[in-house]
C-alpha cells in the first residue's frame, strides 16, 4: 500500500471529516514516526494532532506534540506563536512546570521582563516546593543570563534566593549588581549591594577596581535603598538580610566602623571562596 506522506495527510483528513478521530490518528503517527523531521511534517501538522488528541481527552499525548512545536516555533524566531501554543497547554496542564519555564524563557527571549520574571519565580517556588533543589536554582541562573544587564532582574534572583535560603548562591548575583550599579553611577547602590554581600561572606570582593581610594571594608554602614531593597522587603515576615548571614556573636560590630578588612582577591581565590556556582 502506498504509504507516501502526502496519501497518509489525505486519508488521515477523511477519516477526520468522517468523524473517525481514532483511525485518523493511527495514519497521522504513521506520518509523524516515518517523516518526523522532514519537509513533510511541519508545526501546522504535529498540532492538528495534537488537537485530535485533545478531542479524545488524551492530554498527555497533546501536550508532548505542543512542546515540540513551540520550541519549533521559538527556534523560527516565532515567539508570539510559542507563547500562544504555552498557554494553550496551561489550559489543560495549569501546574505543568516544564511548559512554565518555557513559557519564562520565551517571554524573556521576546524582551517581556515583567512575564518572565513572574513565570520565572512561580517555577522556581514549585521545583524547591518539590525538593528539586538544583532545579530551582538552574531556573533562576537562566533567567540572570538571559537578562544580564538588567539591575532589577538581578535584584529579583537575589531576593528569590534568599527567599528559599541560598545566600551563597546570591554572592556571585550581588557581584554583577554591584558592577551594574557601579557602571551606571549609582554608587549609593552599590555600597548597598556591597554591605549585604559582605554581610554573607565577609571575604567577598568586588569584580572591579571601582573603588580605588577606598577600600571596600571602610565603607560607612548605607541602609538598602532602590529596587534591592523593595525586593528584599518582600521577604516574608521574620525573614530578614541578617537571618542569612555568619553567625556574629563575639564579633565586632561592622557597622560601627571596627569591621575586619576584606582580603585581597588572590588571597579568596586561593581559599577557593570566589562565590562562583559551578
Amino acid at each position: 500500500m502506498d504509504s507516501s506522506p502526502a496519501l497518509l495527510k489525505e486519508r488521515a483528513a477523511a477519516l477526520e471529516l468522517r468523524k473517525h478521530p481514532e483511525q485518523a490518528l493511527r495514519l497521522y503517527h504513521q506520518l509523524l514516526d516515518k517523516y518526523g523531521g522532514t519537509e513533510h511534517v511541519d508545526v501546522t501538522v504535529r498540532n492538528r494532532v495534537g488537537d485530535l488528541h485533545l478531542r479524545l481527552k488524551q492530554i498527555d499525548e497533546a501536550v508532548a506534540l505542543f512542546e515540540v512545536s513551540a520550541d519549533e516555533y521559538a527556534s523560527g524566531g516565532f515567539l508570539s506563536n510559542a507563547i500562544a501554543l504555552c498557554n494553550k497547554i496551561l489550559r489543560y496542564r495549569p501546574d505543568h512546570v516544564p511548559t512554565f519555564r518555557r513559557l519564562a524563557r520565551f517571554s524573556a527571549e521576546k524582551g517581556m521582563v515583567v512575564d518572565a520574571q513572574r513565570h520565572y519565580l512561580l517555577v522556581a517556588d514549585a521545583l524547591e516546593a518539590r525538593g528539586q533543589h538544583t532545579e530551582a536554582l538552574q531556573a533562576l541562573e537562566e533567567f540572570a543570563r538571559l537578562s544580564p544587564d538588567d539591575p532589577h532582574v538581578r535584584s529579583v534572583v537575589v531576593a528569590h534566593l534568599l527567599r528559599i535560603g541560598c545566600p551563597l548562591e546570591v554572592l556571585p548575583h550581588l557581584t554583577a549588581l554591584h558592577r551594574l550599579h557601579l557602571a551606571a553611577g549609582r554608587h549609593l547602590d552599590a555600597a548597598a549591594v556591597a554591605e549585604a554581600a559582605l554581610d554573607i561572606d565577609e571575604r567577598w570582593t568586588p569584580e572591579s577596581d571601582a573603588l580605588p581610594d577606598r577600600k571596600l571594608a571602610d565603607l560607612p554602614f548605607l541602609v538598602l535603598d532602590g529596587d534591592f531593597e523593595s525586593e528584599l522587603l518582600e521577604l516574608p515576615a521574620g525573614i530578614s538580610r541578617g537571618s542569612f548571614t555568619n553567625d556574629r556573636r563575639g564579633q565586632p560590630d561592622r557597622r560601627q566602623g571596627d569591621r575586619r578588612k576584606a582580603p585581597r582577591r588572590d588571597t579568596m581565590r586561593a581559599s577557593g571562596a570566589d562565590g562562583v556556582i559551578p
